[in-house]
């Protein structure tokens, strides 16, 4: 089978965006699915999560089209926008202004610069005499439905969504009106077309079953994030600082500050002893960078740079505890970061900080009780107590068997995946 994926996130670009549509192309040519990849050149990717250009790319250049985009190059205001500091004066006001326009007037997203080039990407291969069985897109964001919509009709190939999060029905991307307006409106008519809509929670099918009741449920699938690499052979914590690390960007809807607030009482109730470390590895937005600076937990905590995928996974077991941090205001109640999925390969005790999301309840259903409110200092610091006085008990939980930790492997999400891909089609 042959299938084009329309994805504006793709490799060389790191990070949660691009984890899932790799595998997803890894693997389906064990399936005897072959992908060709319409994306954004790479000078349109914010270079704080380029790691993965040092990791093998999922297909060849060939398979690859990339186009422009009606937008600055990374170095410029996307680049502001993830790493530059703003305290103040003009250039925050503008920035203000700028944010202010995109949630009310742009839709579907910021990336709609990308469509008339994407466009032109899809009627430059259609005049290749190139033929697909299937039209396959992945987003956030929502613009490359658009684009895999437009192929869909030139093709005349099947259309199949990926939601890696939702689109109206998720807080973090919903708009105000009257740009809600337009996207739901949008949305409907990209479903109307889909045979089939993968999402990556039950409670992520549910949201959109219910915002959209026309849709026949038996063509909402659950195809849930999972890890791309053999689970670690269990290893019991080297000695040295009872260490906690957080793998992966931290944003604002994802500020560690009440988990910092939480570990610094502790140490003064003498409950911990300062040879405690925090880890927080990858990209670390500003606000969370304030919020580290001010904790007063001086070199207890550690700020490292991302790392390519097959590195940053061999860190899990130098950690004791492993953070995921997660909010409502981040897409928590249908999303569950991939991390999560890391995690568990890792065998190491997982401390979940959430809004009781999908996460807390995927969590509970493994048998992990470290759940707690990320904004709550008092529930984070009883859950934190209990990790330390019952470590064993919880590094026990956490040495899950391989046959347990397998179906969470991508290779065997996907192959489920395409199984029902073929059976669809």
């Amino acid at each position: 089978m042959q299938g084009l994926l329309v994805t504006y996130f793709f490799y060389p670009l790191g990070g949660g965006a691009t984890r899932r549509v790799h595998a997803l192309v890894k693997y389906a040519r064990e399936e005897d699915v072959f992908f060709q990849v319409l994306t954004v050149k790479p000078q349109y990717y914010p270079s704080v999560y380029q790691a993965a250009s040092r990791e093998e790319a999922p297909l060849p250049e060939g398979h690859i089209h990339r186009t422009k985009a009606l937008e600055p190059p990374r170095e410029g205001f996307r680049d502001v926008v993830y790493t530059v500091k703003q305290t103040g004066g003009l250039k925050q006001l503008v920035l203000k202004i700028a944010r202010t326009v995109y949630r009310h007037a742009i839709v579907p997203d910021q990336f709609i610069t990308w469509l008339p080039y994407g466009l032109r990407g899809v009627k430059e291969i259609k005049k290749s005499g190139r033929r697909f069985d299937f039209i396959l897109s992945s987003g956030p964001p929502f613009t490359a439905h658009l684009i895999a919509l437009a192929a869909h009709r030139r093709f005349k190939a099947p259309l199949l969504l990926d939601y890696r999060d939702l689109w109206n029905g998720s807080r973090y991307y919903a708009r105000p009106f009257p740009a809600s307006f337009v996207n739901k409106n949008l949305e409907k008519k990209v479903l109307s077309s889909a045979r089939f809509i993968a999402v990556t929670t039950s409670r992520a099918k549910q949201r959109l079953l219910q915002e959209f009741p026309f849709i026949d449920p038996s063509l909402v699938q659950v195809v849930p994030n999972g890890f791309d690499f053999d689970p670690l052979p269990f290893q019991s914590p080297s000695q040295g600082p009872f260490t906690f690390l957080h793998l992966g960007s931290l944003t604002p809807e994802r500020n560690p500050a009440t988990f910092l607030s939480a570990i610094k009482k502790l140490i003064e109730e003498g409950f911990l002893k300062k040879d405690v470390k925090i880890i927080f590895q990858g990209y670390v937005h500003e606000v969370c960078r304030d919020s580290i600076e001010s904790s007063g937990l001086g070199r207890m905590v550690e700020i490292r740079p991302d790392e390519p995928y097959n590195l940053a996974v061999r860190r899990l077991q130098e950690a004791h505890v492993l953070i995921v941090l997660q909010s409502l205001a981040n897409g928590g109640d249908t999303a569950i970061p991939g991390k999560f999925y890391d995690y568990l390969a890792a065998r190491r005790p997982v401390l979940v900080l959430d809004e009781e999301g999908a996460t807390s309840e995927a969590a509970r259903e493994l048998g992990i009780q470290s759940v707690a409110h990320i904004f709550n200092e008092r529930e984070i610091l009883e859950k934190v107590k209990d990790i330390i006085l019952r470590y064993e008990k919880h590094l026990e939980t956490a040495n899950r068997s391989t046959d347990a930790l397998m179906r969470f492997h991508r290779r065997e999400i996907f192959r489920s995946f395409f199984n029902q891909l073929k059976s669809t089609l």
